[in-house]
């Protein structure tokens, strides 16, 4: 009875934290500040705190959801686990870093978990320089809609360029940001951070 109430209580005080602040979650099991953001929130199972990880074929509609398992060999970075997309040379998203495949998007997921006005910031920076490289497209949607970019980002390292978008949204939509490779995806590592509040 004693763990009952106890419940009961911890969910009053959640849910009155979060009317407190507009509709802006900020007491997420990650210990995220800034409502719902990557990488802060990431993590090894798809959907939590609303976020996945995916792939997809440049102007089609359908996603594959990627696999976390070992990073494979021969990347010019240290990773140990990431999430893995087929067929090779596979979509690769880790916690700080992602990499489009060849002829394959990248696709950060989040399912809007109600009704507001969310203003969203996603922020890349090259980590390659490569001069002879495309870079990379960003497109965001919010289910089939674009709400921002296309945005093209070079292969300069330590150049960040940030996405905005103002848009509504209702609980259940799904927000895609989609990283595009061009024709080259070998020197196309970004570190990426992706910032959404709901008011």
């Amino acid at each position: 009875m004693r763990d009952v109430v106890l419940g009961l209580l911890l969910a009053v005080v959640l849910a009155g934290c979060s009317t407190q602040n507009g509709g802006t979650i900020n007491l997420e099991p990650s210990g995220s500040t800034d409502g719902h953001s990557l990488p802060g929130q990431f993590s090894h199972v798809q959907g939590t705190d609303g976020w996945g990880y995916a792939a997809a074929t440049p102007g089609k509609t359908d996603f594959t959801p990627l696999t976390w398992t070992t990073a494979p060999d021969g990347l010019p970075y240290t990773l140990t686990s990431c999430w893995v997309g087929t067929p090779a040379p596979e979509v690769l998203i880790a916690r700080d870093r992602l990499r489009p495949g060849d002829g394959r998007q990248a696709v950060l997921t989040w399912l809007v978990p109600q009704d507001g006005t969310v203003q969203l910031s996603a922020t890349f920076q090259s980590l390659i320089d490569d001069t002879t490289g495309d870079g990379v497209t960003v497109t965001i949607y919010c289910n089939a809609a674009k709400i921002a970019g296309p945005t093209q980002l070079p292969n300069t390292a330590g150049q960040a360029n940030t996405i905005t978008a103002l848009v509504k949204m209702y609980a259940g939509e799904t927000v895609y940001i989609r990283v595009d490779p061009g024709n080259s995806y070998e020197s196309d590592w970004y570190s990426y951070r992706v910032d959404l509040t709901i008011k």
